[in-house]
């Protein structure tokens, strides 16, 4: 008697296993189109402009680089302060990230030992050769606006590949090897 009840509560579970499995899936294939379709026409706009790279806070092309900032902060002023400070760091980055992937090429073609591409003197140079970025850098687009009793404000900062070229040409006169490498980037 014991083993038959046993028997029968299997069966009974399996045979709810079933139907809730059914029941998802066939709530699952109820979505596609109208509950997409509702859903975008519930979403709210985009919090941010729409020149502004959520998710790569620097790019690189061949006319340049761009860096990003956003910043929250209780007055305008602050807000767009720190977001151009932002902007101008992601922007230093994008020009560092450049400039050691040339380090990198020189490195990997140069023969054992020779070379001053992995030398300390080489390398405080070449992080310290782009501190004119923030100087050179020009703000393209902003945007401040207040949203609850907060002020909310992007940068986008930019500077040339001609501005960069131009501004490495002394800090990197004693690599005139690496410069000209650059110069073909």
């Amino acid at each position: 008697m014991l083993q038959e009840k046993f028997e029968a509560s299997c069966w009974l579970l399996i045979l709810l296993l079933m139907l809730s499995c059914s029941a998802q899936q066939s709530a699952t294939e109820k979505t596609p189109s109208t509950e997409k379709e509702k859903t975008k026409e519930k979403a709210e706009p985009s919090p941010y402009p729409a020149w502004y790279s959520v998710d790569m806070p620097r790019t690189a092309d061949s006319s340049g680089f761009s860096g990003y900032g956003m910043a929250v902060t209780s007055d305008s002023s602050s807000s767009l302060e720190q977001s151009l400070r932002q902007a101008q760091t992601q922007l230093r980055r994008a020009v560092d990230d450049s400039l050691e992937k040339v380090r990198t090429r020189l490195i990997e073609a140069q023969s054992e030992g020779s070379g001053s591409w992995q030398q300390t003197e080489f390398i405080v140079t070449l992080r310290n050769s782009v501190n004119f970025v923030d100087q050179e850098a020009t703000v393209v687009d902003r945007n401040v606006e207040r949203k609850n009793n907060r002020w909310i404000s992007f940068v986008k900062a930019r500077i040339s590949w001609d501005t960069v070229i131009r501004r490495l040409k002394e800090p990197l006169a004693d690599y005139p090897d690496f410069y000209e490498a650059l110069k073909k980037e």
